[in-house]
């Protein structure tokens, strides 16, 4: 799922998100967010449609907050989200249909062959497709030609601008202030809090100091999150927002990079709703894609990191799968031999469940 933030008068693209979740009011924030930390501002007005997303009360107070007028498109009129709409048609064809894996050349299977089908090829992890995403939305859309103003976008805002002889919309800084404002509502959270792991969110455990002598008591307030930061979490405690950091043991684990993404990918496959084998494919997937950023950009920090730095769940795949499919019985049994000391714990288990002891 994208969150655009489009101009309208200009059609250049202010701001967007990418996620796996389904649309919620997180997207929209993010998305305002991510306007702010491109070009300082917020619009005047913003139109919308009647989606429950938009409608939220956290998206309603932060635009109220600034002073931003906050419209909605008449029901059953597609025709007023023209400029939205065309742009995700552009998307839809200059860049769903020619990523790899691509499933456009299904609809002539007779022209294709197996290796080109793209059922075996279909790999694209959040973050890949975010770059590919801003290269087209800020680098060749707004400077192609656009029938809608009979001008490319570029051109239109400059043209604007010595019109106007001002800039547009409401200046505000991107601080710490906005990314407090900006942080989204956790769903689904018991609002337990227990004095051994602290607050459990998005499968992280969060700690402060103000949680000594406060064993497994309820939160008052939901705590709330940062989508592209997974090392905090503010929540209310004795009547006051704390901020609560991620434990060493878990931060230690964190992949290494940019981990804009990374939450989001991490709240996705922990859903019931996934198979196990599909979770640990992708998590296998998703590690060798952070490893390959954190190569081309180390960090002075990671020659101290030991190897258990990958998530458990990538890290056990690695070790259970054989490095060779066409491997002999004796290198199965040599490969048996290097199991580790977690594998070791969690064979007799797996041997009484066949069994059924």
């Amino acid at each position: 799922w994208i969150t655009l933030a489009i101009h309208a008068f200009t059609r250049l693209v202010l701001g967007f998100w990418l996620s796996m979740l389904a649309p919620s009011h997180a997207g929209v924030m993010m998305a305002l967010r991510d306007m702010i930390r491109r070009h300082g501002r917020l619009p005047l007005m913003t139109i919308t449609d009647g989606g429950s997303e938009f409608r939220s009360e956290r998206v309603q107070k932060y635009l109220a907050r600034y002073g931003c007028g906050h419209g909605f498109r008449p029901k059953s009129e597609p025709r007023y989200g023209n400029p939205v709409e065309r742009l995700n048609l552009n998307i839809n064809h200059h860049l769903t249909k020619v990523v790899h894996g691509s499933n456009e050349v299904l609809k002539t299977p007779r022209m294709s062959t197996s290796t080109h089908d793209p059922r075996n090829l279909a790999l694209q992890t959040v973050p890949s497709l975010a770059s590919a995403l801003e290269k087209m939305l800020f680098v060749t859309y707004p400077k192609g030609w656009h029938s809608g103003v009979q001008d490319t976008p570029s051109r239109r805002l400059q043209d604007a601008a010595i019109t106007q002889g001002n800039a547009w919309g409401k200046p505000v800084a991107f601080d710490e202030h906005a990314l407090y404002q900006t942080l989204v509502l956790a769903r689904k959270h018991g609002g337990l809090m227990r004095q051994r792991d602290g607050i459990r969110l998005n499968t992280h455990n969060y700690y402060c100091s103000e949680m000594v002598g406060t064993d497994h008591k309820k939160l008052t307030d939901l705590p709330l999150y940062d989508p592209e930061d997974p090392s905090y979490i503010y929540a209310r405690l004795a009547g006051r927002m704390h901020r609560c950091e991620l434990i060493d043991s878990q931060r230690r684990r964190l992949p290494p990079g940019n981990l804009r993404y990374y939450l989001d990918e991490r709240i996705f496959l922990a859903r019931s709703a996934n198979h196990s084998d599909a979770n640990r494919d992708f998590l296998v997937a998703m590690g060798e894609h952070y490893q390959e950023l954190a190569s081309e950009s180390p960090s002075p920090s990671e020659e101290n990191v030991p190897q258990e730095r990958e998530s458990d769940v990538a890290t056990h795949a690695r070790e259970s799968e054989p490095t060779n499919l066409d491997a002999t019985a004796a290198g199965t049994a040599n490969a048996s031999e290097n199991v580790s000391s977690r594998d070791r714990h969690l064979a007799p288990i797996s041997r009484r469940k066949r069994t059924g002891d």
